[in-house]
């Protein structure tokens, strides 16, 4: 069934394997925790110094 698609999904290429979603989430959280620590170390610094 999966070889008879016309048009690829967002995580399943027409000529490939399915795409994992944890190394997605991860990037995300990853990107997410980033963005956290810098607000975190700008507000201290600001206050702190």
């Amino acid at each position: 069934m999966d070889d008879e698609r016309e048009l690829p999904t967002s995580n399943h290429p027409l000529h490939g394997e399915k795409r994992k979603l944890a190394p997605a989430l991860l990037a995300v959280f990853g990107i997410l925790l980033v963005v956290a620590l810098v607000f975190v170390v700008t507000l201290w610094l600001r206050y702190n110094t």
